[in-house]
């Protein structure tokens, strides 16, 4: 940042990386003031009082913390998420990497945590149970795994040429699984492990 005059509040521009826009609620009066407006500019220093009255103490002690130069400069938007502030493609690559990740496991913690307890909780031998966690975090050895591990070529199922082998073919859209799951001999013993 420079002078701050073209930054408006409300805007992202603190120096974090989520996120960068101010959470504090928006004071209507000040809904189109800039960054400048938060200087006192006769001494090249932050408006303290105004600062701590508009922010929550975490952002206020931020903000108070941003360096401001002896001379007011033109604004530039700088990158947060390299050193020097330059936007590169592997930079922005790293970033949407991150995010992804840390979405999916928020996703995945929240959504599935319900979903683990009554897996873990039925009554079934623990190898049914490990074998239904191992196809919901797709950890079987599947053809398509093995695949994108680099340990085989090709991903088609042996047994019923023209479907790629993931789990959920595996275990039970796979033709040939159909006899397995037809054997009275398989719903007896599950009648007799569900009581």
């Amino acid at each position: 940042m420079g002078n701050r005059e073209n930054i408006k509040i409300w805007q992202p521009w603190l120096p974090r990386k989520h996120p960068p826009q101010v959470l504090s609620h928006p004071i209507e009066s000040m809904e189109n003031s800039t960054v400048a407006e938060l200087i006192n500019e006769t001494i090249r220093l932050w408006n303290d009082e105004l600062i701590d009255g508009v922010f929550t103490c975490k952002e206020a002690a931020m903000i108070k913390r941003i360096p401001l130069g002896k001379v007011a400069s033109e604004d530039v938007l700088i990158w947060p998420h390299t050193h020097d502030g330059r936007y590169t493609c592997k930079s922005g690559y790293r970033f949407l990497k991150e995010e992804t990740k840390l979405y999916s496991t928020q996703q995945h913690s929240l959504l599935n945590s319900k979903l683990w307890k009554g897996l873990w909780s039925l009554q079934v031998p623990n190898k049914v149970k490990n074998l239904m966690w191992r196809a919901c975090r797709n950890a079987m050895p599947t053809k398509a795994n093995l695949v994108r591990k680099k340990i085989i070529d090709d991903p088609i199922c042996d047994r019923y040429h023209g479907a790629h082998e993931i789990a959920l073919h595996a275990i039970w859209l796979c033709k040939e699984v159909d006899v397995i799951w037809a054997d009275p001999e398989l719903w007896s013993c599950r009648s007799y492990y569900l009581g």
